[in-house]
């Protein structure tokens, strides 16, 4: 009997669950733009959150880092990288691993979004915490100045030094 009310809780746990639609992330970045992208959340000076039916869009500014009120989503959800214009015309800008930039045998000058990291610090001035999110926008050929820059500026960026 025991069993049978466990077996019935479980089946019925799992019966109620709905499955959740993906939501997507879309970066929007100047076109032409090359270089670090910095997403630092939970910002009271920032930008609120920009949301498009069911997606959250990051409206990258012209210097790469966007400020927002908005949290880090947590969870699986698809993301997209775009250059966007004056007018507001999109061109996708493919998302590469490492092991894509390796194994793919891309043309070096291709202009790549690479290696989405998320990251926290503490503001040394105020002990509080800070999340962020860091991309790199850049041709394969240029993918190690690129990140050397961005090691040598995150604390410059993120406003800890």
């Amino acid at each position: 009997m025991r069993s049978i009310i466990i077996i019935s809780c479980i089946v019925f746990s799992f019966s109620s669950c709905k499955p959740r639609d993906p939501q997507e992330v879309v970066y929007l970045i100047p076109k032409n733009y090359q270089g670090v992208v910095v997403v630092i959340f939970n910002q009271k000076d920032g930008l609120p959150e920009n949301f498009d039916n069911r997606s959250t869009v990051y409206e990258i500014p012209s210097n790469g880092i966007l400020k927002t009120q908005s949290r880090p989503i947590k969870g699986w959800h698809r993301r997209s990288f775009f250059y966007i214009d004056s007018v507001e015309n999109k061109s996708e800008i493919p998302y590469y691993t490492a092991m894509d930039v390796r194994d793919k045998g891309a043309d070096k000058s291709k202009i790549i979004c690479y290696s989405r990291e998320r990251g926290v610090t503490t503001d040394k001035k105020t002990n509080t915490e800070i999340r962020f999110e860091v991309l790199l926008i850049t041709s394969i050929q240029n993918l190690d100045s690129i990140a050397k820059h961005r090691d040598m500026s995150m604390d410059k960026i993120l406003g800890v030094n």
